[in-house]
């Protein structure tokens, strides 16, 4: 997925928080051990957030396993606090 945008679920009061120029790359989504020997994900994602902010993260997935892991980075810089008000 690249160049989309994303908002967030709606909510009382109103929330605004979206992401902007939105770029996804995922790896291994399969549940079929004849395509790949492990079953572990993994998606790279980067973005715009709230007009400013810079989004980059990583996630590595493993959804069957016998007790399903995953491990999440994320990073989330220059976002201007005041844009996230309506949040708090």
């Amino acid at each position: 997925m690249a160049k989309s945008t994303l908002g967030i679920f709606h909510t009382d009061p109103k929330v605004d928080i979206h992401l902007d120029s939105l770029f996804l790359y995922a790896k291994n989504l399969t549940n079929s051990e004849h395509l790949s020997k492990v079953l572990t994900a993994s998606i790279d994602a980067k973005g715009k957030a709230m007009h400013t902010g810079r989004l980059k993260g990583h996630l590595d997935i493993d959804a069957y396993a016998q007790k399903p892991t995953f491990h999440l980075d994320l990073q989330l810089e220059q976002v201007e606090l005041t844009t996230l008000n309506s949040f708090f």
